[in-house]
């Protein structure tokens, strides 16, 4: 019992191989235009479409290398020998997608961990595509055509392989310790000692991005830091503005995002530079030669529609690679020393290269690195060369510090469930994901009970319903530490805030800014004792509030990776 009428098949055994290429350009148009914009936007559809493109183009452009492979080369039919002669002539344009664009080479980290399987899929992928090659070998321009875009195609795809490799987990805490300063070579050998010891006149953003780079990727790593990397990052935080620190944090997660999910360790190097300029080169006279040198009479009108499809793709998609290129913080930072005029028509994408920093507010912003910044001017007043040997204490704080030195009140609320929580990954060892699970559940089902209670009452009304849940203090305190939801605890600490306006020295403005002091105090323990794993993961959803903090607070020298090498020079 055949599944499909004999119509379909037969359609499909003509127009596999066709759509299927057509399917693979579409994919690479797909991946290069929005493969890259997940660094700095969180939107779903874009996610979804990235994700569903990175895992089919693969797939793909596999399937029509093995069917190009198989099919019947030994036809005496003219027509189908000229469809074959035509059909092989794909086959290098394949490889070129199976190298993928330069804007994507990881959906995530996972995937550079695969490296070795796509070293392997790359082995075996060349030896299909130069099979399919001989076994249509003719005298015909196809034949001579296609060996230029064939090694395009092989050094884009050993690229992929190559920065699989590189991201990887080892390989990139090896690489740090043969090489201090992480990032594309052209960006090292232009911009010399500055990436070393860093000048005060350099004060342009992406130079101090660079320069930083070097502590966030030891940081990823793992690796300890001197006391003399702490002070000089200090040094350049400390006359900043709120808006400006984040702004710097901001590119410089941009730049780790680049290493970790693109090309970019090859693409802004001399070798990366002259496969995109012969690339372009390539592509370009071969769709002249095409056009110029074949006999479209001989060859199905589809076919050759589709080739020209497939050159006019190459060459449309290494020109939309290059001025992106032109106009990234790698290149925009190879020219600013004497390259304002660049700069100055750069700014107009600058705001394409950032992580979604934009969408927190300046006052957020304000109230964040001011809360830091105290902190620390505090701690040093006392202890001016100790910051390091207490830093435990002050990344400790969960709302205390703000509740006692400030407030005069007991720090035994129950601050942190207060807090909106949409990423348990990045949530410190304790909250675990069956205790958020269960957070979740029990308002779900608080409210289901009170549905009838509550079905004719407005918003005002229904949280007071919530507020009622309540129960005692001694209550809460004896349940809270072995209930697995934190609701009823958020419920309690609510009616506490409420009954603080009842009081004479207390009012509504005042109660407030207690209440985001304390969060940014949350925040701020939250994100330094989130694993640089978790943080590396979210960069490819835009970048987590929490990511920037940490880093902010590691560079303020707020990180347990200054702890123990500096402990030795701490009195």
């Amino acid at each position: 019992m055949q599944l499909f009428p004999e119509k379909i098949r037969k359609f499909w055994n003509g127009w596999e191989i066709r759509i299927l290429v057509l399917s693979s350009l579409i994919l690479q148009i797909l991946l290069t235009i929005f493969g890259s914009r997940r660094k700095y936007t969180a939107r779903t559809w874009i996610k979804i479409l990235v994700w569903s493109a990175y895992l089919t183009a693969d797939w793909v452009a596999t399937v029509v290398l093995g069917n190009l492979a198989t099919s019947d080369g030994d036809s005496e039919d003219n027509s189908h020998r000229s469809g074959n002669e035509i059909h092989s002539f794909w086959a290098p344009f394949l490889l070129l997608h199976l190298g993928g664009p330069d804007t994507i080479t990881a959906y995530s980290l996972e995937d550079n961990e695969l490296w070795l399987r796509h070293f392997l899929a790359l082995v075996v992928q060349i030896g299909v595509t130069f099979y399919v090659f001989l076994r249509f070998w003719s005298n015909s321009a196809f034949t001579f055509m296609a060996i230029p875009i064939f090694i395009v195609g092989v050094i884009k795809y050993g690229e992929k392989t190559f920065v699989l490799r590189f991201s990887s987990n080892e390989n990139f805490k090896d690489s740090l310790l043969s090489d201090p300063k992480p990032g594309p070579e052209i960006v090292k050998l232009l911009k010399g000692n500055i990436m070393e010891n860093l000048q005060e006149e350099d004060s342009h953003l992406l130079v101090q991005a660079y320069f930083l780079l070097k502590r966030l990727a030891l940081f990823f790593a793992g690796q300890i830091l001197d006391y003399n990397e702490e002070a000089t990052s200090y040094r350049i935080f400390e006359e900043k503005s709120a808006e400006d620190a984040f702004n710097l944090v901001a590119v410089e997660l941009g730049f780790m995002y680049d290493l970790l999910y693109t090309k970019a360790n090859i693409v802004y190097s001399g070798f990366g530079i002259l496969v995109r300029c012969f690339s372009l080169f390539t592509s370009t006279i071969v769709l002249f030669l095409f056009s110029f040198t074949t006999s479209f009479h001989a060859y199905p009108a589809i076919d050759i529609s589709i080739t020209y499809l497939l050159l006019l793709g190459a060459v449309a998609l290494e020109f939309y690679s290059s001025i992106l290129h032109f106009f990234s913080d790698w290149t925009k930072l190879c020219f600013t020393k004497g390259a304002d005029k660049l700069l100055s028509i750069s700014i107009l994408f600058e705001n394409y290269h950032y992580l979604c920093w934009k969408d927190v507010n300046v006052a957020l912003q304000g109230l964040i690195f001011s809360e830091l910044m105290d902190k620390i001017e505090k701690h040093k007043e006392h202890h001016p060369f100790s910051l390091n040997a207490t830093g435990h204490k002050l990344r400790a704080q969960r709302g205390d510090y703000v509740l006692e030195e400030r407030y005069n009140m007991h720090p035994d609320m129950l601050w942190f469930t207060a807090s909106e929580v949409f990423c348990p990954s990045m949530m410190p060892k304790g909250f675990a994901d069956s205790r958020y699970r269960h957070t979740c559940e029990e308002p779900v089902n608080f409210f289901e009970s009170k549905k009838n209670e509550i079905s004719n009452k407005n918003s005002s009304e229904v949280r007071q319903v919530l507020l009622e849940k309540e129960l005692e203090r001694s209550t809460v305190s004896n349940r809270v530490n072995s209930h697995p939801s934190v609701f009823l605890s958020g419920c309690w600490l609510g009616k506490q805030l409420q009954l603080l306006e009842s009081k004479d020295d207390w009012d509504y403005e005042k109660k407030w800014k207690m209440i985001s002091e304390v969060w940014v105090e949350i925040l701020a323990h939250t994100a330094c004792h989130c694993q640089w794993n978790a943080h590396g993961q979210y960069l490819r959803n835009g970048g987590e509030l929490l990511t920037h903090v940490c880093l902010l607070m590691a560079h303020l020298g707020l990180s347990d990776q200054y702890r123990v090498f500096n402990s030795y020079f701490v009195a």
